[in-house]
């Protein structure tokens, strides 16, 4: 625990995180021991789900900018659910992009956000690593179930 714990405040020191995701992590003890890993998966596959579509919309011809604006709140949903500051902050960028129907704007917003979302995604992975050693063979088999 005290290791991934050591990790999360590495990343609320480097501004990726605030404390949300350390509420998550110690919650996890009250509730399953595979609560937090589930969590951590479900926000990496909602989050790459959703820039999938967005970069589909983005490179259609006619960008339908109301569905990209569902898309952005989606993705800040995603990111303000587990304390994901500057994909937070990148998001925020990216709709605002999306209100005034600028593509080009979308399209370095969207860059931005995924760039932010790699430099989180490489350290949500340790931190699934450090967890998955940690779980008995039952809870993982219910992370496997889950996904």
């Amino acid at each position: 625990m005290a290791t991934v714990l050591a990790r999360i405040q590495q990343l609320q020191d480097m501004g990726l995180v605030d404390a949300h995701l350390r509420r998550h992590y110690i919650m996890k003890e009250a509730s399953s021991g595979e609560s937090f890993s589930i969590l951590l998966l479900t926000f990496c596959t909602d989050v790459s789900t959703v820039f999938v579509k967005m970069d589909a919309v983005l490179n259609d011809n006619e960008v339908d900018y109301r569905y990209l604006n569902e898309d952005c709140m989606k993705l800040e949903g995603y990111a303000r659910g587990i304390g994901a500051l500057r994909l937070m902050s990148a998001c925020l960028d990216l709709h605002q992009a999306s209100k005034i129907c600028s593509r080009d704007w979308c399209l370095r917003s969207l860059n931005e956000a995924k760039s932010e979302y790699a430099s989180l995604k490489t350290q949500i992975d340790a931190i699934l690593q450090m967890e998955w050693a940690t779980l008995s063979e039952s809870e993982r088999a219910q992370v496997y179930d889950a996904f």
